[in-house]
């Protein structure tokens, strides 16, 4: 007779009421700007594997899409998490166009009365590049992508020992950039050319708000300057060293690049420059934060496993220009971005931790009224959150309320 393995299937509802606690004062919010070219050389130097050198390889070196409305046509819409928080994809509709990516080319195709005409057709621009998603705003078609380019040094440039071989591999290095290419609506014309230099991570459109987060690594040879790159239509640009900011930690190898690009009539950019030692990726982001969240995994000399995790509030001001709230800790890693919500000036995040018998589940609610820079905890819930040895499978919020499956 066989044997059947049946999993169990648990969906648990709760109603999220925070416990206030006494809390002690916060201290002041913000990050530490970086002062110069000499202090973040420094900061980097902390350190053990932040740089590509030979070293390191033992070498001794329903959304606010804000479509056009129509009133004769009905069209469908991204799914998204947040109302109102735009989420990029491949095909997007307007009612009378169809625009659609694949990895090397746009495509605009005209409806009208059952006929399909392809009214553009265009190419990614540059070389190593590929289409990722694209965005309609009120005026304007926003199309994103990435591209590589491949960085030559010399090793006579580098203060190497005598008796270390030269790798020709070694001889470069390759960069990740994102661009974006900004359509007027009307026309299907070309209106802005932005570049940004780094792994992107992911993006949000909110009304004619733009937000691309990305990743700058610092794992880049000596002597080449691994500030993030920008550039608008014909202007290039790096950020001044005090653009950068940091909260105090062991090691700083990574800029994570929050970028905000205003699609008015005229369009504009800023960015918020954060400086630390991991990248960010699960993101959610409201009408009011920018969460990023991540988890170190560590392993003890008895093969326990530790997940900590870290979460940065970034809050988007009236004008939509971002600036760090404050930072959080927690335990466990977070399934995805549906994992965490705000309401009512708190953030709520479910996490699970462990396996098998070892599992466990927990809900955290913090305190974003304040600006504190760590945000208080209001209350952690450890149990009831599934079946023993089931682990998180999918989350929804819903004011007050949560949904959570767990599965074993």
């Amino acid at each position: 007779m066989k044997k059947l393995l049946i999993a169990t299937l648990f969906v648990v509802i709760l109603t999220l009421a925070s416990c206030q606690k006494n809390i002690e004062p916060p201290s002041a919010s913000g990050l530490i700007s970086v002062q110069n070219e000499s202090h973040f050389k420094d900061l980097i130097a902390r350190n053990e594997n932040n740089q590509m050198t030979l070293e390191r390889f033992g070498l001794n070196v329903d959304s606010a899409l804000d479509f056009a409305e129509s009133n004769t046509t009905e069209h469908s819409s991204t799914n998204i998490q947040v109302p109102g928080v735009d989420e990029g994809d491949i095909i997007k509709t307007d009612g009378h166009r169809i625009y659609m990516i694949d990895y090397h080319q746009l495509r605009v195709i005209e409806v009208n009365n059952g006929a399909m005409d392809v009214v553009l057709t265009q190419k990614s621009p540059f070389e190593n590049s590929g289409y990722d998603v694209l965005y309609l705003s009120d005026d304007y078609l926003i199309v994103i992508g990435n591209y590589y380019t491949y960085e030559d040094y010399d090793y006579d440039e580098l203060d190497l020992p005598e008796d270390v071989v030269r790798i020709p591999w070694f001889g470069y290095f390759f960069q990740t950039h994102t661009f974006i290419e900004i359509y007027d609506l009307d026309t299907l014309e070309l209106s802005d050319s932005i570049t940004i230099s780094g792994q992107l991570n992911t993006t949000r459109l909110i009304a004619n708000d733009l937000y691309l987060i990305s990743t700058q690594y610092l794992n880049t040879p000596e002597g080449i300057d691994s500030r993030p790159t920008f550039s608008h239509n014909d202007a290039y640009f790096k950020p001044e060293y005090q653009e950068i900011g940091y909260l105090p930690e062991t090691n700083y190898d990574v800029i994570t690049n929050i970028t905000h690009i205003k699609l008015s009539e005229t369009i504009t950019m800023d960015y918020t420059l954060y400086l630390g030692s991991v990248h960010w990726p699960t993101v959610y982001v409201s009408h009011d934060s920018i969460v990023l969240a991540n988890n170190d995994w560590s392993f003890s000399i008895r093969h326990n496993m530790s997940q900590d995790g870290q979460l940065l509030r970034f809050s988007i001001e009236q004008d939509g220009s971002v600036l760090f709230h404050a930072k959080a800790t927690y335990q466990g890693h977070i399934l995805n971005q549906f994992s965490i919500d705000e309401y009512d000036e708190s953030i709520r995040l479910l996490t699970t931790e462990g396996w098998g018998d070892d599992v466990v589940n927990r809900l955290y609610i913090f305190d974003a009224s304040k600006d504190a820079l760590v945000l208080p905890t209001l209350s952690v819930l450890e149990e009831g959150i599934g079946k023993p040895r089931e682990t998180i499978r999918s989350v929804r919020f819903n004011d007050t309320f949560v949904t959570v499956v767990t599965y074993e």
